[in-house]
Protein backbone atom coordinates (compact mmCIF):
# COMPACT_ATOMS: atom_id res chain seq x y z
CA UNK A 1 0.00 0.00 0.00
CA UNK A 2 1.45 3.42 -1.54
CA UNK A 3 0.34 6.18 1.49
CA UNK A 4 -0.01 9.40 -1.27
CA UNK A 5 1.34 12.72 0.44
CA UNK A 6 -1.00 15.51 -0.32
CA UNK A 7 0.32 19.09 -0.84
CA UNK A 8 -1.26 22.42 -0.44
CA UNK A 9 0.22 25.34 -2.31
CA UNK A 10 -0.53 28.72 0.00
CA UNK A 11 -0.10 31.81 -1.87
CA UNK A 12 -0.02 34.96 0.06
CA UNK A 13 1.96 38.05 0.50
CA UNK A 14 0.97 38.56 4.13
CA UNK A 15 3.75 36.57 5.98
CA UNK A 16 1.73 36.49 8.82
CA UNK A 17 -1.61 35.05 7.52
CA UNK A 18 0.02 32.68 5.40
CA UNK A 19 1.83 31.26 8.52
CA UNK A 20 -1.15 31.30 9.95
CA UNK A 21 -2.88 29.08 7.63
CA UNK A 22 -0.18 27.01 7.38
CA UNK A 23 -0.37 26.72 11.23
CA UNK A 24 -4.30 25.60 10.73
CA UNK A 25 -3.44 23.05 8.31
CA UNK A 26 -0.30 21.48 10.69
CA UNK A 27 -3.14 21.11 13.94
CA UNK A 28 -5.76 19.14 11.20
CA UNK A 29 -3.57 17.05 9.55
CA UNK A 30 0.29 17.23 10.01
CA UNK A 31 1.48 14.92 7.17
CA UNK A 32 0.33 17.54 4.91
CA UNK A 33 3.15 19.41 2.85
CA UNK A 34 2.57 23.07 2.64
CA UNK A 35 4.15 24.63 -0.18
CA UNK A 36 4.19 29.07 -0.14
CA UNK A 37 4.28 31.48 -2.51
CA UNK A 38 3.77 35.45 -1.70
CA UNK A 39 2.47 36.29 -5.54
CA UNK A 40 0.77 34.52 -8.10
CA UNK A 41 3.92 34.66 -10.22
CA UNK A 42 5.67 32.66 -7.53
CA UNK A 43 2.67 30.36 -7.47
CA UNK A 44 2.93 29.41 -11.34
CA UNK A 45 6.46 29.32 -11.12
CA UNK A 46 6.19 27.29 -8.35
CA UNK A 47 3.90 25.11 -9.53
CA UNK A 48 6.35 24.97 -12.88
CA UNK A 49 9.14 23.15 -11.03
CA UNK A 50 6.48 20.74 -8.47
CA UNK A 51 6.90 17.08 -9.46
CA UNK A 52 3.28 16.77 -8.28
CA UNK A 53 0.67 19.18 -8.54
CA UNK A 54 -1.03 20.45 -5.17
CA UNK A 55 -4.23 19.04 -3.67
CA UNK A 56 -5.29 22.24 -3.12
CA UNK A 57 -4.47 26.20 -3.79
CA UNK A 58 -5.46 28.78 -1.03
CA UNK A 59 -4.80 31.93 -3.20
CA UNK A 60 -4.61 35.70 -1.82
CA UNK A 61 -6.64 38.14 -3.88
CA UNK A 62 -4.40 41.08 -3.11
CA UNK A 63 -1.39 40.17 -3.88
CA UNK A 64 1.36 42.19 -5.22
CA UNK A 65 3.63 41.41 -8.85
CA UNK A 66 0.45 38.92 -9.64
CA UNK A 67 -2.67 39.33 -8.24
CA UNK A 68 -4.52 35.99 -7.37
CA UNK A 69 -7.31 37.07 -9.48
CA UNK A 70 -4.81 36.99 -12.09
CA UNK A 71 -3.51 34.02 -11.04
CA UNK A 72 -6.65 32.28 -11.01
CA UNK A 73 -6.74 32.98 -14.64
CA UNK A 74 -4.07 32.26 -15.74
CA UNK A 75 -4.65 28.70 -13.52
CA UNK A 76 -7.82 27.70 -15.15
CA UNK A 77 -6.34 28.52 -18.83
CA UNK A 78 -3.77 26.28 -18.03
CA UNK A 79 -4.54 22.99 -19.43
CA UNK A 80 -1.85 21.01 -16.61
CA UNK A 81 -3.68 23.27 -13.97
CA UNK A 82 -6.96 24.36 -14.52
CA UNK A 83 -8.50 21.00 -12.15
CA UNK A 84 -6.76 21.79 -9.16
CA UNK A 85 -8.72 23.44 -6.79
CA UNK A 86 -8.61 27.33 -5.84
CA UNK A 87 -9.82 28.34 -2.88
CA UNK A 88 -9.56 32.43 -2.91
CA UNK A 89 -9.25 34.49 0.24
CA UNK A 90 -8.68 37.88 1.51
CA UNK A 91 -9.66 40.13 3.87
CA UNK A 92 -11.60 41.58 1.12
CA UNK A 93 -15.41 40.86 1.91
CA UNK A 94 -17.14 42.67 -1.12
CA UNK A 95 -19.74 41.04 -3.17
CA UNK A 96 -17.85 41.86 -6.38
CA UNK A 97 -14.71 40.34 -4.98
CA UNK A 98 -16.89 37.04 -4.17
CA UNK A 99 -19.14 37.11 -7.94
CA UNK A 100 -15.37 37.51 -9.44
CA UNK A 101 -13.33 35.15 -8.05
CA UNK A 102 -16.30 32.46 -8.81
CA UNK A 103 -16.69 33.58 -12.35
CA UNK A 104 -12.72 32.79 -12.48
CA UNK A 105 -13.49 29.40 -11.73
CA UNK A 106 -12.37 29.66 -7.58
CA UNK A 107 -14.16 26.73 -5.90
CA UNK A 108 -14.78 28.97 -2.40
CA UNK A 109 -14.32 32.34 -1.05
CA UNK A 110 -12.96 32.67 2.75
CA UNK A 111 -12.97 35.41 4.51
CA UNK A 112 -9.37 35.64 6.28
CA UNK A 113 -9.43 35.78 10.07
CA UNK A 114 -6.13 36.13 12.45
CA UNK A 115 -7.98 33.64 14.85
CA UNK A 116 -6.86 30.71 14.43
CA UNK A 117 -10.01 28.61 15.72
CA UNK A 118 -11.47 29.89 12.79
CA UNK A 119 -9.21 29.47 10.43
CA UNK A 120 -9.24 25.84 11.34
CA UNK A 121 -12.80 25.23 11.09
CA UNK A 122 -12.99 26.88 7.49
CA UNK A 123 -9.83 24.49 6.48
CA UNK A 124 -11.36 21.99 7.89
CA UNK A 125 -14.75 22.55 5.84
CA UNK A 126 -12.55 23.00 2.74
CA UNK A 127 -11.26 19.55 3.57
CA UNK A 128 -14.16 18.01 3.80
CA UNK A 129 -15.34 19.76 0.83
CA UNK A 130 -12.52 18.32 -1.24
CA UNK A 131 -11.92 14.93 0.36
CA UNK A 132 -8.28 16.20 1.28
CA UNK A 133 -8.23 14.33 4.76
Amino acid sequence: MTLTTKTILLVDDDDEARDLLAEAIFLIDNSIVCCEAINGQEALDTLSKMNDLPNLIFLETKTKAMNGFECLMDLRNNPTYKNIPVIMYSSTNTQQAIKLAGQLGSKRYIIKSAEIDSIINKVKEVFTSFNIY
